[in-house]
Order: C-alpha cells, then sequence, then structure tokens
C-alpha cells in the first residue's frame, strides 16, 4: 500500500513557501483551495478502497493509523501557522490557511467516523481536538461543584475528583483515549446526583468504578473509608459481616473494560476488592477472632485439640450447609458458623481449614462433592437403622 499523502504534502509545502512571498497573488487561493479539495476527495476514495479491499487487517489498520498520525501532524502544523503573525497580507493568508485547516479537520474527521476500529486511540489528539475538550470541561466545572456539593463528601475527596479536570491544559500533549476519557469522566459527574436509597459514598463508588477512575489518591480515600465504617461495629462477627458486604458490592459493581484513566495501572474495582478481600482473610487468622468467639459461643471455655473427621473440605462444607438448611444449626450468623467450624475441625486432608476455604466450599457446590456426600449419608442412615 503506497503513502497517500505525497500530493497533500506538496500543496502544504506550496503553502508554507506561499507565505514568505512579499507580494501576495490573489489568484492563487481559488486555485490552492480546488487542488486541495479535489486531493482530499481523491484520498476518501483511496481509503474506502484500501478498507474494502482482501488486503490483510493489521496492514489495513497500520495503514491507518499511520496516516491518521501524519494528518494530525499536518494539521498541528497549519494551527501553528494560523497562530503565528504572518508578515504579508496577514488576511488572505489566514484565509487561505484558515480553509487548509478546515479541510484537514474534515478529513480526520471522515477517517474517525468511517475507520475508527481501525484507529489508534493512543496516538496523539490534534490541538483543534484539545482546546474543544479542555473549553467544555472549563465550562463543566462550575456544574460539577455545584453537584458535589449535593453530595455528602469531605473536601479532599473532592479536591481529587476535580483535580483531572482543573489540570487540563491546551499546552499539554494527550492521546484520544486521554480526551475521550476526560470528556466521559467529566459528564458523569455533571449528571451525578444523590441516590435516596443510598450512601452518597457508595453511590460516588459505583460511578468511579465504571469508570475505573483509578487515581491511587481514591482508591486510598476509599479504603480509609470502608476501614472506618466497619471497624465502628462492636462484634469481630459484625465486622466481618460489612466486609464480606462490600466485597459482594463491589465485585456486582460494573467497570466499563474501554475506559482507563490510568492504563498501567489496576483497575479501581480490582483495587478496592482485592483490600477487601485481604483484610477479610486477616481477620479471620487473628488470635482476636478465636478470643471473640469462644467467649461468645463457649465462653472462654478452652478446647484441648480440634475434632478430626474423615470428610474432605468440599464435603464437609456441603454437610455443614445441609444442616444449616435444615435448621439443625439455628445461628443465624452462617459466617460465625463457619468462622468455628474452620478453627476446631480437622478435615481429611487439612489439618488446619482456613475461612476462605471453607466459604467457598459452602457456597460453590460441585456435582461430585454432592455424590460423595450422599454415600456418607446412606452409611449413616444404614447405622441409624441398626440401632
Amino acid at each position: 500500500m503506497k503513502y497517500e499523502l505525497e500530493t497533500l504534502d506538496q500543496l502544504i509545502l506550496e503553502l508554507e513557501e506561499y507565505s514568505s512571498l512579499v507580494k501576495v497573488n490573489h489568484n492563487f487561493f481559488d486555485d490552492f483551495t480546488d487542488r486541495l479539495e479535489l486531493e482530499i476527495q481523491r484520498i476518501k476514495k483511496d481509503f474506502f478502497r484500501i478498507a474494502f479491499s482482501d488486503l490483510d487487517d493489521n496492514k489495513i489498520a497500520r495503514h491507518f493509523r499511520d496516516h491518521q498520525k501524519q494528518l494530525v501532524k499536518k494539521l498541528n502544523f497549519i494551527q501553528k501557522q494560523l497562530n503565528e503573525e504572518a508578515q504579508i497580507d496577514t488576511v488572505l493568508f489566514n484565509n487561505i490557511v484558515s480553509q487548509t485547516g478546515y479541510l484537514l479537520n474534515e478529513l480526520i474527521n471522515f477517517l474517525e467516523d468511517n475507520f475508527e476500529h481501525h484507529l489508534d486511540q493512543d496516538s496523539y489528539a490534534r490541538n483543534t481536538h484539545c482546546l474543544s475538550v479542555c473549553a467544555m470541561i472549563q465550562d463543566s466545572i462550575p456544574v460539577i461543584e455545584s453537584n458535589l456539593q449535593l453530595l455528602d463528601l469531605d473536601d479532599d475527596l473532592k479536591e481529587i475528583l476535580l483535580l483531572p479536570l482543573t489540570r487540563l491544559s491546551i499546552e499539554s500533549k494527550y492521546t484520544v483515549r486521554q480526551l475521550d476519557y476526560f470528556t466521559t469522566y467529566a459528564r458523569c459527574l455533571e449528571s451525578m446526583k444523590p441516590e435516596p436509597s443510598e450512601h452518597d459514598m457508595i453511590t460516588l463508588m459505583a460511578n468511579l468504578i465504571r469508570l475505573n477512575f483509578n487515581s491511587y489518591k481514591l482508591i486510598s480515600h476509599f479504603i480509609s473509608f470502608i476501614k472506618e465504617d466497619y471497624q465502628d461495629l462492636d462484634s469481630l462477627s459484625d465486622q466481618l459481616q460489612r466486609l464480606a458486604w462490600y466485597s459482594k458490592t463491589v465485585c456486582q459493581m460494573f467497570s466499563d473494560p474501554t475506559l482507563q484513566y490510568i492504563p498501567t495501572r489496576q483497575s479501581l474495582k480490582d483495587a478496592l476488592f482485592e483490600w477487601i478481600e485481604k483484610e477479610y482473610a486477616y481477620l479471620g487468622r487473628t488470635g482476636q477472632t478465636s478470643l471473640n468467639l469462644l467467649s461468645d459461643i463457649r465462653h472462654e471455655s478452652p478446647i484441648p485439640s480440634k475434632v478430626n473427621v474423615s470428610l474432605s473440605v468440599a464435603k464437609l462444607a456441603l454437610f455443614v450447609r445441609l444442616l444449616v438448611d435444615a435448621k439443625v444449626i439455628q445461628n443465624s450468623n452462617k459466617t460465625e458458623v463457619l468462622q468455628i467450624i474452620s478453627q476446631f475441625v480437622c478435615s481429611k486432608n487439612a489439618e488446619n481449614i482456613t475461612i476462605d476455604s471453607f466459604r467457598k466450599h459452602f457456597y460453590n457446590i460441585s456435582p461430585g462433592t454432592k455424590v460423595a456426600l450422599e454415600e456418607v449419608l446412606e452409611n449413616l442412615l444404614n447405622n441409624l437403622r441398626k440401632h
């Protein structure tokens, strides 16, 4: 595939040379514009021809991405020319440059509208696109600030949320993906309202997980909020239940895979879920857990050793599940039941049963485990009939 922009390069070079002429030729404007429009129409036709050819998709994508980058460079150069003071007839020269920029911008729009799936979202955006996004976001900041005032958020968190928008600058370079993200992020904050049925922080968490706003400061802020919330509860079982609720809530929140504030970092959802699971496991392993449970259930009576059973962890968890479902075990707090049994029972293959493993098998029952436990229950029934 040949490079499609050679003639366009020559026209732009001609325009650059024209700017150094001492005397302005007014016929140049019409002639130059006509040739530029014809060339752009030809490029569009060639783009369509290549897109619908039988060439390899990777080659087609590479072709469009190379031309995308070159067109953005040319448009930025034209924009720079327009912003600089001309040494000749300023009005006429600016008209020529402005028309050239308009046609190049229209060609890039054509490329993005028709062949977006082939383009590189991580290439630098054109200056005009950056200027337009910055202007839109600056206009939306007062509305966003007003919305954030309606939510029960502290000032530090508001500052974290506004920072990506307030530091946007037309002097900086941004990729197409970055500008698209900032636009989506600003629109989300602009439209976000308090939910009567939810805590404002949970509403905010759901929105920012969807946007994957994986700022380290935000992750730290959410972790501090969750930690303070569960640690306000008195009993260990209540704390574990609250963490389990957060784990379930975060896990069920939707995260758009196409959106990333910082693509090289772990997602906001994964970071929060991972921390919650580790915190839950830590609480389950601490000595304080045993003391609290012994105090509640066994009145601090020491237990000399563990109960050994011939069942695997999976079969033991299913057996306990049957007892709970049949109301033989009447404790309403299932987490507490699992904690006690995992600490004071040894399975067939595990001297120490972790609460995470026991909980997983309790809620996720495999068909093989059901079949194996049926044999155990049949033996129990046979023994019962003998008595």
